[in-house]
């Protein structure tokens, strides 16, 4: 009911209504990125305070979890509802965007009985031009994804080039373990004809913040790390690494405005 009442206060003559307006769109446009590197298929939920998506990867071995609120964007409307979509599709309908371009979003709810609503991109800038762009949403992913409910022992809060780097030394490895001591926190890796390590030690210039209720370690997939750093490295200046003892990590993108959040699935070596 709420959803009918919105629509008919807030549908403009032409049957689209505004969901928001960004005036420097390429940061939106970043952070949906570092949705996609986990799944390129994704509900957006729309409430009247915030935009939220929650994913997990095909394996369900990833999850990644992302919150926008309303003062993240220039003009938000309160539209409440969700639009499942396919997240590449969207960023190449969306194009090129420039830092002068000014982005609108709707939602076109039903052109033709039996189709799936539509959204429109409205982009107005770059060389005076105003470019329109539609796309047609998924059926409703229905899926429900379970909040991890993780009680963790270390939390390191580290500059995200530097991690980036530390991530990127070591990926020709299949998994990386993570020790958190009370000294920092460590990178490490080992195969039958080498072993590396790289250590973010507390007080470093690159360790911002390194806090341990106790010793802990666990061993990731070095490709969902990778996957990971490497986008998130355009939205977030720090990152804050969480683990436990063989637990799933937490990795926390520190962003102005909003949170994302990722979280991984520990590999249990014999």
């Amino acid at each position: 009911m709420c959803i009918v009442i919105y629509v008919v206060k807030n549908m403009s003559e032409t049957g689209k209504i505004m969901l928001f307006k960004l005036s420097r769109p390429q940061r939106f446009i970043n952070i949906l990125e570092c949705v996609e590197a986990l799944n390129d298929e994704a509900t957006l939920r729309f409430t009247e305070n915030e935009l939220h998506i929650l994913e997990v990867d095909k394996t369900h071995e990833a999850m990644v979890e992302l919150k926008l609120p309303s003062d993240a964007f220039d003009s938000w409307h309160g539209y409440e509802g969700n639009v499942s979509v396919n997240l590449t599709t969207m960023l190449k309908v969306l194009g090129k965007i420039t830092k002068d371009d000014e982005l609108k979003v709707y939602l076109i709810p039903f052109e033709e009985q039996g189709h799936n609503p539509k959204l429109e991109f409205v982009i107005r800038g770059a060389k005076s031009l105003t470019r329109a762009k539609k796309m047609g949403s998924l059926e409703p992913i229905d899926d429900e994804v379970p909040q991890p409910k993780i009680f963790f022992k270390s939390a390191t809060r580290i500059v995200t080039d530097a991690l980036k780097f530390a991530i990127e030394d070591l990926k020709e490895t299949s998994h990386i373990c993570l020790t958190s001591t009370s000294e920092g926190l460590e990178f490490s890796t080992i195969d039958d004809m080498s072993s590396n390590s790289t250590k973010f030690r507390k007080g470093d210039d690159n360790t911002i913040d390194h806090r341990l209720e106790e010793d802990s370690k666990a061993t990731y997939s070095t490709e969902y790390l990778v996957i990971i750093l490497k986008v998130i490295n355009r939205v977030a200046e720090a990152t804050v690494i969480s683990i436990s003892n063989n637990m799933p990590i937490k990795i926390d993108a520190e962003m102005p405005k909003g949170t994302l959040t990722y979280y991984i699935a520990p590999i249990i070596l014999d």
